[in-house]
Parts: C-alpha cells; sequence; structure tokens
C-alpha cells in the first residue's frame, strides 16, 4: 500500500485545493495551514424572504461565500478534485452537528443539466450530497431533473432570478418523495431562488419538510 501511494503522489503531487500550489511529497496536511485560517467559516441558519413564497424550512452553510473561500468554493464546482474533496468532507465532519440530520430521510442534490454534467464530468452538489451520506448514513436519492435548459443564475441579475429558474425542474419518481422529510443539498446559496423552486418541486410531490443545506452562502442576506 505504501508503494502505491508512493506512485501515486509521484504521478499526482498533492497540491493545496486553495491556493493550488504544491504540498511537500512527504505532508500528511490536507493543505497549507496559512490557507486554512483563511478560509471563512460560520453557521448560517435562514429563513429569509423570498419572492413569490419560501417552501423551505431552513437553510444551512458552514462557509461565508467571500475572500478565499469563494476562490475554493469555485475550484470545488469546477472540477473533479481529490484534494479539495477530502477537504470539505473534513470539514464537514468538524463543523456539522449531528441533530442537524434528525428527522431526514433522504439526501437530494439540486440537479445539473445534462449537457453541463456531461461537459464537465463532475456533479458538485450531487459529491457534496455523497459526502454527507458518508459522515450521516442517510441515503442520497438523485430524484430531480433540470429539464428546461436556463442561463447559469451566475450570469442573471438578482432581481430575475426567480424568473430564470421557474418550472425548470421535475422529479423521477413522485412515489419514493410522498410523505418524506428532504434535505435538499446545494454548493452555494445566494438569493435561495434555485433551491427555493425546488423545493416547491418536492413539496407537490408529498415531500414533508424541505431543508437545505448549501457549502457556502453570501453573509449578506437579510433574515427577518
Amino acid at each position: 500500500m505504501e508503494i502505491r501511494e508512493s506512485i501515486a503522489k509521484f504521478l499526482f503531487p498533492p497540491r493545496c485545493p486553495i491556493c493550488n500550489s504544491l504540498m511537500p511529497f512527504e505532508t500528511k496536511d490536507i493543505a497549507h495551514t496559512p490557507c486554512l485560517e483563511s478560509l471563512v467559516f460560520g453557521t448560517y441558519v435562514f429563513p429569509h424572504k423570498i419572492d413569490g413564497g419560501r417552501y423551505m424550512d431552513t437553510v444551512h452553510s458552514v462557509f461565508s461565500y467571500s475572500g478565499k473561500t469563494s476562490d475554493f468554493i469555485r475550484v470545488f464546482k469546477a472540477r473533479m478534485n481529490v484534494h479539495s474533496i477530502r477537504l470539505v468532507r473534513e470539514i464537514l465532519i468538524e463543523s456539522l452537528k449531528q441533530d442537524f440530520f434528525d428527522g431526514v430521510d433522504m439526501l437530494v442534490p439540486v440537479p445539473m443539466y445534462k449537457n453541463r454534467e456531461k461537459a464537465k464530468g463532475y456533479n458538485h452538489s450531487l459529491t457534496v450530497a455523497e459526502i454527507l451520506a458518508q459522515i450521516t448514513g442517510k441515503p442520497v436519492y438523485n430524484a430531480m431533473a433540470a429539464h428546461t435548459f436556463r442561463r447559469p443564475q451566475k450570469e442573471v441579475p438578482y432581481a430575475l432570478r426567480a424568473e430564470n429558474v421557474r418550472d425548470c425542474f421535475a422529479v423521477y419518481d413522485k412515489n419514493l418523495l410522498n410523505a418524506k422529510a428532504i434535505l435538499l443539498i446545494d454548493d452555494i446559496y445566494t438569493t435561495g431562488n434555485t433551491m427555493n423552486e425546488c423545493s416547491k418541486v418536492l413539496r407537490e410531490c408529498g415531500a414533508v419538510t424541505v431543508k437545505g443545506f448549501a457549502l457556502a452562502s453570501l453573509s449578506t442576506v437579510i433574515l427577518y
């Protein structure tokens, strides 16, 4: 095993998943200490106002989407990277309270458009859901599809984001969602429109509760 790991490190030398620079060959650290210290942590629990009505019970995140943290999340979203995934897993283990998952029946990732997922070769929301499943033992159900292609939310002004995702999502099997408590998973929570639209569809299929979880959220979200 040690020989195999040494060969793997030689072929794929470890890089800090935050700054992307090379790590010492012999290191067992996940990232450079200064980079870890630069991440902006915090636990954020909503609800907040959403135009058209709010369908989520709460939303929880572990990062503030700012500074070095936003750079790290963008790298995590952009491509499959074992070092980034390992860092996310370790942070979630340290940050999340187990009682947040009490009563949750299944983890459902926010869907990607198939052509985007195919081009990227990687579904970051599904990856977060799978990491949470490893931590909590809760099952992942990739229940939803994005069936209408729209512009990425990051390219759309905030005021138009609710309309941009309206009627974009569907589920594969409504029966599996009926009377279930669902934790909806995404990477970044900004206006909340994407997760809210997904939550609306899940509730229409019989879900009794829908909580949200995102790796990071804008710290400027207005609470009420």
